[in-house]
């Protein structure tokens, strides 16, 4: 379990982190106001990584490499 906080919260966070700032400057080009754009790019981030990992545990694919990644 030690091994895995790296990928977990070193690599994972900073996916969340990155698509959070790709989707806030898109909805912000959008012409929307800084926080709005800040609430739905989180929002979009977070529900990809909860819709990518079911389907990783859906297909049985999670303890891969590719699925640990």
């Amino acid at each position: 379990m030690m091994a895995m906080r790296f990928a977990v919260f070193g690599v994972g966070g900073f996916q969340v982190t990155a698509c959070t700032l790709v989707f806030a400057t898109a909805v912000y080009l959008w012409e929307s106001n800084f926080s709005t754009a800040i609430m739905i790019a989180g929002t979009l981030a977070l529900s990809s990584t909860a819709i990518v990992t079911r389907e990783l545990l859906a297909n049985r694919q999670l303890h891969n490499l590719h699925g640990q990644l």
